[in-house]
């Protein structure tokens, strides 16, 4: 990555929107959404989707771990879905259950589509681009801490850092009034997290219809 990729990268690794994350008042914002955005993560990651195959293929494991939480969650049920209740812990330890608490890109895509966000103002490939560009960021990270991070993953943080460029992809700056923090704070109270909302809705009572339930 460093020798290869690096030296020969045309796109910029630090940007505004990498700086913004580190502010206090796109933190809040982040923070006071989260309970919706936590709950779509969670139930996104449970489905544990192979990158690039079909839905209906399932991996043995995802390799490395990506700053794994200490536990994995509990599967989220549509008693959660109506109440928005974030999932609690499960009790399971680390390890193999890893898998289900990042999210790969085929994931991330699907929620995405299931949610009716990605549009011309926010394609496929542009949020491809963003996943890589989360990623980066971190493969540089590692160097410097010594971590040895699964660059195929996205922990909550960075899905979070990917959702902010969403926005930032769909109300572009001539397009906003306000400054970019309250531009994020009206996006996800209107748009974004109501279209997650209802994605993972439609998508538990699909299972419950089959008899089916989410992976813990």
């Amino acid at each position: 990555m460093t020798r290869c990729v690096l030296p020969n990268l045309t796109m910029s690794i630090s940007d505004e929107i990498t700086e913004l994350m580190q502010s206090r008042r796109l933190r809040a914002v982040l923070a006071r959404h989260q309970p919706v955005l936590r709950q779509a993560f969670d139930f996104y990651c449970g489905l544990d989707l192979t990158d690039g195959a079909n839905p209906a293929e399932r991996p043995a494991s995802k390799g490395k771990a990506k700053r794994p939480p200490k536990r994995a969650p509990s599967p989220i049920t549509t008693d959660d879905v109506e109440t928005g209740a974030v999932p609690v812990a499960s009790g399971e330890p680390a390890g193999e259950s890893d898998r289900l608490t990042t999210l790969n890109l085929t994931e991330l895509l699907l929620m995405l589509k299931e949610a009716r966000l990605l549009d011309d103002s926010c394609s496929a490939r542009a949020v491809t681009t963003f996943f890589v560009k989360v990623n980066l960021d971190d493969e540089l990270y590692v160097r410097e801490d010594g971590v040895e991070l699964d660059h195929t993953q996205l922990a909550y943080d960075e899905f979070q850092e990917v959702l902010v460029r969403v926005c930032d992809a769909k109300v572009p700056p001539d397009d906003r009034n306000d400054s970019f923090e309250e531009t994020l704070d009206t996006w996800l109270g209107l748009y974004g997290c109501p279209a997650l909302h209802a994605a993972v809705k439609r998508r538990l009572e699909a299972l419950k219809a089959k008899g089916e339930k989410p992976k813990a």
